[in-house]
């Protein structure tokens, strides 16, 4: 597990926090992802080592698993789907596990938007 945790280095947040999409609504925590784009570079030294302690802990804060819920009505059709607003901070950690443990894990086929976000990731990753 230490040599995992090594890779996790600020360089990796901030790759996860510039493919972050713009213009997109605030979590329940209020942050969009302009607030870390914008934000000084030393918070990616400070998510990095906030994310080390969260996997060497075995710990994710209460927050990360608060969402909220927006239905998304289909006219033709008999249901709705809904989408999930995930505070901004718990969308950086997931990326940041998923480029880390990609070899280890298996997605679904209709994440196909959420893969070139991770690909994207990984390919400027050095």
């Amino acid at each position: 597990m230490m040599l995992i945790l090594l890779t996790w280095n600020s360089l990796l947040v901030s790759h996860v926090i510039d493919s972050l999409k713009r213009d997109k609504a605030a979590g329940i925590d209020s942050l969009s992802a302009e607030h870390l784009l914008f934000c000084h570079p030393a918070l990616s030294v400070v998510l990095a080592k906030l994310f080390q302690l969260m996997m060497l802990c075995c710990y994710v804060p209460d927050g990360f698993r608060y969402s909220y819920f927006v239905p998304l009505p289909k006219p033709k059709e008999c249901f709705s789907k809904s989408l999930a607003i995930s505070p901004m901070l718990s969308k950086v950690y997931e990326c940041c596990v998923l480029v880390t443990f990609k070899n280890y894990l298996v997605t679904n086929d209709n994440q196909l938007s959420f893969k070139k976000v991770l690909d994207a990731v990984s390919q400027s990753r050095p």
